[in-house]
């Protein structure tokens, strides 16, 4: 399938938004500056904020639970429908931006974190797969000043198939190690599973200076 809107669209996406030196003070935040950058340099999608996707098969209703079939950006192009989903990961990090004093708290407990991130892959993936539900691929983009996210972390973790560092991660099933605690698996019980495999790629976003000023983009190409 030839895309309408492509890795390197939401990659220009990105640039457009670093080069203005937008500080993002939450994911929404995120969310809306993308949506307006993508809306001026390519107008001739539509955009739709927070949306179900037109077909949703009842099995994705009782593994998810309707939130999980709303999704945070559906493109729709001349012939096809794009998913994409945002995740913004930050340790707490202050900084004068446009005369205005902007804060990011610290999203801290990275073994959710990443558990998170494989959730909205898998969802992605299972709804470009399923036929009927009327969507074609889509987009996970993520925007992060955890180093501990695109480093490699100790192999010896109870979430250590949750990574997300940089480099190949191979299609399966991923679960929690045993001896995860119940209060860090709650509400994350289910078993995550992958039918394709993936190549992490960070990007340099933009450097605010200072401790943890450092931003880092991810996006993995969903089909």
């Amino acid at each position: 399938m030839e895309k309408e809107f492509t890795l390197n669209m939401v990659k220009d996406v990105l640039k457009y938004i670093a080069e203005k030196n937008h500080f993002f003070v939450s994911e929404a935040h995120l969310q809306t500056e993308f949506t307006i950058a993508a809306a001026k340099l390519f107008p001739n999608n539509r955009y739709y904020p927070e949306l179900v996707p037109s077909k949703v098969p009842d099995k994705y209703f009782e593994k998810f639970g309707e939130k999980g079939t709303h999704f945070d950006l559906l493109i729709k192009t001349n012939n096809q429908k794009v998913l994409i989903e945002f995740k913004y990961i930050t340790n707490t990090y202050a900084n004068i931006v446009d005369g205005m004093w902007l804060q990011v708290k610290s999203h801290m407990a990275m073994d959710i974190r990443r558990y998170d991130c494989w959730k909205d892959i898998e969802r992605i993936e299972l709804f470009s797969k399923e036929q009927d539900s009327d969507v074609d691929y889509g987009y996970f983009v993520l925007i992060t000043n955890v180093p501990a996210l695109w480093n490699q972390p100790g192999t010896n973790s109870l979430d250590a198939e949750f990574h997300i560092e940089n480099g190949t991660h191979l299609a399966g099933t991923r679960n929690w190690r045993q001896g995860a605690a119940k209060g860090t698996t709650k509400g994350r019980e289910n078993l995550i599973e992958t039918t394709n495999d993936y190549v992490f790629k960070y990007d340099n976003f933009y450097n605010f200076g200072g401790s943890h000023g450092e931003f880092k983009s991810l996006v993995v190409e969903i089909e």
